[in-house]
C-alpha cells in the first residue's frame, strides 16, 4: 500500500517535512526511506540530500533510503546519473530483513542504465538480477525487452 501512495502524494505536490515524519524515533529507517522516495519524486534535491545524510548518520547499517531515492528518480524520469550512484551505493552492502534484495538492486540499476542509453551494461545488470533470483518475473520481462 505504501508504494501505491507515493506517486499520488508526490504528483499532488504534498509538502512533507522531515520533522513531520521523524518525531518519535530518528533511529528507525522507515521514515527516511519514505521521505527519500517522496523527495526524489518531487525533485526536492536539498531535502533529499539532507534526508539521505541523516539516514546515513542515524541508521548507517540500512541503505534502503538510497534504494528508494533511486527508485523515485527512475519513476520521475530525472537525474539518472544521481539515481545510478544511489543504486550502486545500495548494492555495496547486504540488504536487511525484508528490504529490497540484491536482485532488486541490480534490476533497478539495469533500468537506470537502460534509460541512460547504456544497453550492454543494463543487460548485464538484469542478467545478474536473474542469476540471483531465477524466478524474478519483472527481470525476465526486462531481459526479453533488452534482447529484442
Amino acid at each position: 500500500m505504501e508504494k501505491a501512495l507515493f506517486p499520488r502524494a508526490a504528483r499532488a505536490g504534498a509538502r512533507v517535512r522531515q520533522g513531520d515524519a521523524l518525531p518519535l524515533d530518528p533511529e528507525r529507517v522507515q521514515a527516511y526511506w519514505i521521505l527519500a522516495r517522496v523527495f526524489a519524486l518531487q525533485l526536492r534535491w536539498n531535502d533529499l540530500e539532507l534526508t539521505l545524510a541523516n539516514a546515513q548518520k542515524n541508521v548507517p547499517d540500512d541503505l534502503r533510503p538510497l534504494y528508494e531515492a533511486s527508485q523515485g528518480l527512475l519513476q520521475a524520469g530525472k537525474d539518472y546519473q544521481r539515481a545510478e550512484g544511489y543504486a550502486r551505493k545500495y548494492l555495496s552492502q547486504n540488504a536487511e530483513g525484508e528490504e529490497p534484495d540484491a536482485a532488486d538492486g541490480h534490476r533497478l540499476l539495469g533500468l537506470l542504465l537502460e534509460r541512460e542509453g547504456r544497453k550492454p551494461e543494463a543487460l548485464a545488470e538484469i542478467q545478474t538480477a536473474l542469476r540471483l533470483r531465477s524466478n524474478f518475473k519483472a527481470a525476465k520481462e526486462d531481459l526479453k525487452r533488452l534482447e529484442d
